[in-house]
């Protein structure tokens, strides 16, 4: 497990105004339909794998998505604000700066209006604690939506869909405890380098490794978790 840790960057160049404007148009930004639309995209496709607001240790498989959501935070804020980013510094590498000048100046917070939204993003990018928080708050969140969900079709009256309430519920669950399943496995994984390591591949003729046998109807057992896939499936389902 890892330890919570932090960003470092490097010290910014930039003017006072510089900053401001960057700050009103990552403002603008982060309150449209764009971000919103990508943030709860990513948010809520990851966070299966966070399950404890007070986590102070995190997986490699933890952290590999904190990466990737700087990634996705860098990608998203300099395609989105340009000013001054031919100076050397891209957007994002002088957010990241800035941010840090923030948590610890609360006269520079208010001085370059500092919106809760973007000081939020900040957190995230920054801390991998603030960060697990955020996600295991989310994955609560849905485990509750899902549950409001079921609760409301058993009170709902029946229709003639073709699909009973039973059934939906029942549907309902399976995902739900799917879902759950691929959290302990991604939980327990050291990283997506081994999950390449699980993965099903086809037969080599040659070396003879791979899938054994010739029989295209026959099933394989995933390395890692021993569920069965199908023949054809190059990828373990679960995993």
């Amino acid at each position: 497990a890892a330890a919570a840790e932090a960003v470092v960057v490097d010290g910014s160049t930039w003017t006072f105004q510089q900053k401001e404007i960057l700050l009103r148009d990552l403002n603008e930004y982060l309150q449209g339909e764009e971000w919103k639309t990508v943030f709860s995209m990513f948010v809520n496709s990851n966070c299966a794998v966070f399950d404890d607001p007070a986590q102070q240790q995190y997986s490699e498989g933890q952290t590999e998505i904190w990466s990737k959501f700087k990634d996705f935070s860098r990608e998203q804020i300099n395609g989105s604000v340009h000013h001054y980013s031919s100076q050397g510094a891209t957007v994002f590498n002088e957010f990241l700066h800035l941010s840090h000048e923030v948590f610890s100046d609360e006269d520079l917070e208010r001085q370059l209006y500092v919106t809760a939204q973007t000081k939020n993003l900040m957190l995230l990018v920054n801390y991998m604690e603030e960060f697990g928080k955020f996600m295991a708050q989310r994955n609560q969140e849905m485990d509750a939506e899902a549950m409001a969900a079921d609760a409301g079709q058993d009170s709902a009256p029946s229709e003639n869909t073709g699909r009973s309430k039973h059934d939906k519920k029942k549907h309902h669950h399976k995902s739900r405890k799917l879902r759950k399943l691929k959290t302990a496995k991604l939980l327990r994984r050291p990283s997506e380098r081994f999950l390449d390591a699980v993965m099903a591949q086809p037969e080599d003729a040659e070396s003879g490794h791979g899938r054994s046998g010739s029989n295209q109807n026959e099933k394989w057992r995933c390395l890692y978790c021993n569920s069965m896939n199908a023949s054809d499936a190059r990828s373990c389902i679960l995993c």
